[in-house]
């Protein structure tokens, strides 16, 4: 039955705000019980959805009280999960929000507890649909229902929950793994390593000046590879990923993270390249180290450039942006990439620095994708 005077539902807001920051609606009030039906009205545009996805915790809201309760929420247009099994992208969101491993595991699998005349049937229907059943077992616990839920007002304490950093890189995690199950890295990929293979087919000359143009190549593949991660999942399901890590803000921060194990994968395949290819020249470690550290400076630098292009709702600005921004860095004096552009341009031996031109990527990268993430809790 509801109870107006405990609801489980409660918004209150000054101003909810829609996609690009958009006041929609002021001075939102509303409550609701189990058990209440609630009809929201109105024109398109004036802010229906958006009131939806307040309620359910998907969109912040300014000077807001929400307490979404146990809120299932229904878009009109939803993305695809990329190849990944639901309650994998579940536990992912489990571990994101900064519940410990075992609390993420109760949550998220699906346990349907039935009483000895009613197994029959639901086995049936189950075998019937296709569903894989992985165990049936008898249950001497009372803590639950039949539905497989917590008797009402029996509730146990809320759970611990990790902090910021913490989810943040759990965040990461789950980015990375959303990346790579949707196979969208591939074709950037494999751009990079054709690259390496017209590089290193002849005698690619100097060591360090051909590392110098694989990793100028490899600026615009992060940044390629950069907005896939963060258009993955499509806009709702990305709403949904960053309530549970805590904003826009470190759902941005966290997507670049992700970006690690790829960078650090390319990095070493410019690496392992020459090494299989160049037999002729020496490679000691301090110029693996060289080589490695120029690729890794100009994957973060392609990161931040890819972090902030992610920010464009639209495919077609998004590229003529990209094209800008490319066209720029390598024609204008002084940019972040000028270092390294002279780097392959210019005789160059072992004992030819290449920590200046790195700095000034790494610095680079990491104040754009600072940059990105203060925009993303202002622009989406």
């Amino acid at each position: 039955m509801s109870d107006p005077g405990n609801p489980t539902l409660v918004v209150r807001a000054r101003r909810l705000r829609a996609a690009r920051g958009v006041v929609v609606a002021r001075d939102v009030a509303l409550t609701a019980a189990p058990g209440d039906v609630v009809a929201v009205e109105g024109p398109n545009g004036s802010g229906k959805s958006t009131l939806l996805a307040a309620a359910a915790g998907l969109l912040p809201a300014d000077g807001a009280s929400v307490r979404p309760g146990s809120v299932g929420y229904s878009p009109e247009r939803a993305g695809v999960l990329p190849r990944i099994p639901l309650q994998r992208w579940l536990l992912g969101l489990a571990r994101t929000a900064g519940l410990g491993r075992n609390e993420s595991a109760r949550r998220t699998g699906a346990v349907r507890r039935v009483d000895e005349a009613g197994l029959p049937a639901v086995l049936r229907a189950a075998l019937d649909a296709g569903q894989a059943i992985r165990r049936v077992q008898p249950v001497r616990d009372t803590s639950l229902d039949f539905a497989g839920h917590e008797p009402a007002g029996e509730a146990g304490p809320a759970p611990r929950r990790a902090g910021a950093g913490y989810r943040v890189l759990y965040g990461a995690a789950h980015r990375a793994r959303l990346l790579a199950s949707s196979q969208w890295f591939l074709a950037p990929t494999m751009l990079f390593v054709l690259v390496l293979a017209l590089a290193y087919a002849t005698d690619a000359g100097p060591p360090l000046q051909a590392a110098a143009v694989t990793a100028i190549t490899l600026v615009p593949v992060l940044a390629w590879l950069s907005v896939l991660a963060h258009r993955v999942d499509g806009r709702e399901l990305a709403r949904a990923f960053a309530a549970h890590v805590g904003g826009r803000a470190r759902a941005h921060l966290a997507t670049d993270l992700g970006l690690l194990p790829f960078a650090v994968l390319l990095a070493l395949a410019a690496l392992v390249a020459p090494l299989i290819s160049q037999g002729e020249h020496p490679h000691p470690l301090a110029l693996d180290g060289k080589i490695v550290g120029l690729h890794l400076a100009a994957a973060v630098f392609g990161a931040g450039i890819g972090s902030l292009l992610a920010l464009i709702e639209r495919a077609g600005w998004r590229l003529l942006a990209a094209v800008a921004v490319f066209l720029v860095l390598f024609v204008a004096r002084d940019t972040p990439l000028t270092p390294l552009l002279r780097l392959s341009t210019h005789p160059t031996t072992l004992r030819t620095p290449a920590g200046g031109p790195a700095a000034w990527l790494w610095l680079s990268g990491l104040a754009l994708m600072a940059v990105a993430a203060f925009l993303a809790a202002r622009l989406t």
